[in-house]
């Protein structure tokens, strides 16, 4: 006998059916399919001729036939849509409310627990809000809701959206202690409400995958590595939004909402916020260290794309070893852009540092590496400001060492600093390379040559007194078009014979910057 459908769940299978075919991505046909399937996700039982007729508006053997077909897909309760063979549970079936009042723990860990059982599994949640705490999520279980993209606000109203709400503590979905193998958590809200952090992977192979985070103490996700107990390997996150992460301000120490550590993980499409609104004059809970952080990179060996971290203290921190990171945003921090804080042989690649430093101007720089943070290469950065932010530096860069351990950075774009574009030690500091460009001196004394090859003067009543904005290495080259003008011999300028030297048209002078001075070849 098949059980009643009720009609709020048939309504709304039929809204959702009809929107699709409205948007001109379903037929009339396809729209009465998509009910059924709709319904197979929301509703118990089997469903007959007759309801299916309710539901789309009319009964014909095409219809019927769709019906059958559709069904002999899903499980025997109705729920969803499964591959044959598949374990397939759900937490209503184990107790769960989803009223966002009642403690549904005990529902959902009954029914994490049977599929690990039973070899693993997927643990079905239907949309609603669910109230939940310390979920301890097994190996070869995938926690899922559903949702086809990440729940924006965690919100239970969108498509297939499920939200669990924080009751206490702890982490709204956590893994055992040893460690768990080939475990995710796909097209799920988590809210902590303040209260609980997100999901912590421990172990290998584990997923996040399609997933909100939002309003959580400290992480929101976080991959865990504790070698005495297990190794974390191969983890990876893909398509997730975190917002109002590490709500604790002051952690004591660095804390992202995001979090890596082991080695070898997969992070791709990810965007995370701390939510630290503010604007010149607003002031860092940590003003020096930074500790807060949508992005905090450790381990090793990690494939990082496709970031956006901002409203943070600091937009990303690198305190890891050989980590490629491509296509990375930091938009609308309060402090530097990136620290790298002894993040060593990162390889960077297309890296933006946007409208960061906000908390004070000329303080904060976009790209920040510390004495530590050695043998990186970084390709394309650009670093950019507005609406009154300025940089301290455009780069800073503190490495101080042997040539084979200091950081390369090749074509960069520092735009929007105060202090000077790129600051770096002299004589062991860090390599700079720019594709070739000429600068026209004009009427200038002070000639601005970062970036540049070469010098074009071209009117015989220029006088030269300093190239301003030099990097230590620099090599420049003077060329006149014309006869009379003059590079002056002074501190910081000195020339091969030690006096002015007046140009020639159709020459070339070759400068190279070297303990903080001009030195002619």
């Amino acid at each position: 006998m098949t059980q009643p459908l009720d009609r709020r769940l048939m309504t709304e299978a039929t809204f959702q059916a009809k929107a699709l075919e409205q948007d001109g991505r379903l037929s009339n046909y396809d729209t009465r399919v998509r009910a059924i399937e709709v319904l197979g996700e929301l509703a118990p039982g089997n469903v007959d001729d007759a309801t299916f007729a309710s539901v789309v508006g009319q009964e014909d053997s095409q219809g019927s036939q769709a019906l059958k077909a559709a069904y002999a897909t899903l499980d025997n309760q109705g729920r969803q849509p499964v591959r044959k063979g598949e374990l397939s549970l759900n937490v209503q079936d184990y107790g769960a409310v989803g009223d966002d009042s009642t403690d549904d723990s005990v529902a959902f860990q009954e029914a994490i627990n049977d599929a690990a059982s039973k070899g693993g599994g997927v643990v079905y949640v239907p949309r609603s809000r669910y109230r939940v705490a310390n979920l301890v999520l097994r190996s070869g279980v995938t926690l899922t809701g559903g949702a086809g993209n990440f729940n924006y606000l965690a919100s239970s109203a969108q498509p297939g959206g499920a939200v669990l709400r924080g009751v206490e503590p702890g982490w709204l979905v956590d893994m055992p202690e040893d460690g768990a193998r080939c475990a995710a958590v796909v097209g799920l809200g988590l809210d902590g409400r303040g209260v609980s952090n997100g999901y912590r992977m421990r172990g290998r192979w584990n997923a996040a995958g399609h997933i909100g985070v939002h309003n959580t103490p400290e992480q929101g996700i976080y991959i865990q590595h504790e070698a005495s107990k297990y190794d974390s390997v191969g983890n990876a996150i893909n398509a997730a939004l975190l917002t109002n992460v590490v709500m604790n301000r002051t952690p004591g120490k660095y804390t992202g909402g995001v979090e890596v550590e082991g080695t070898d993980h997969y992070l791709n499409w990810i965007e995370s916020s701390n939510s630290v609104q503010g604007d010149l004059g607003t002031t860092m809970a940590n003003p020096d260290e930074g500790y807060v952080t949508p992005f905090l990179i450790g381990g090793a060996d990690h494939f990082i794309n496709n970031l956006v971290g901002e409203y943070g203290e600091t937009g990303l921190i690198y305190i890891g070893d050989k980590c490629r990171f491509a296509n990375i945003r930091s938009d609308s921090n309060l402090g530097h852009g990136y620290l790298l804080d002894n993040g060593r042989g990162g390889v960077w690649v297309n890296v933006t540092s946007r409208k960061n430093g906000m908390a004070a101007a000329n303080t904060y720089d976009g790209w920040k590496a510390a004495s530590n943070s050695v043998g990186n290469t970084v390709t394309g950065l650009v670093t950019q400001q507005q609406d009154g932010h300025t940089y301290r530096y455009g780069i800073n860069d503190e490495v101080n060492t042997d040539f084979g351990s200091r950081n390369q950075y090749v074509a960069p774009d520092v735009r929007g600093w105060s202090t000077a574009p790129l600051s770096i030690v002299d004589f062991l500091g860090s390599g700079v390379m720019f594709a070739s460009k000429v600068v026209r001196s004009g009427s200038a004394a002070n000639v601005d040559v970062f970036g540049a090859s070469t010098v074009a003067v071209n009117s015989s009543t220029t006088t030269i007194t300093d190239f301003i904005h030099g990097y230590s290495g620099q090599d420049i080259s003077v060329v006149a078009t014309t006869t009379g003008g003059i590079i002056q011999a002074n501190s910081r300028i000195r020339t091969s014979s030690g006096s002015n030297l007046s140009l020639q048209a159709n020459r070339a002078y070759r400068f190279t910057f070297y303990n903080d001075r001009w030195v002619q070849h």
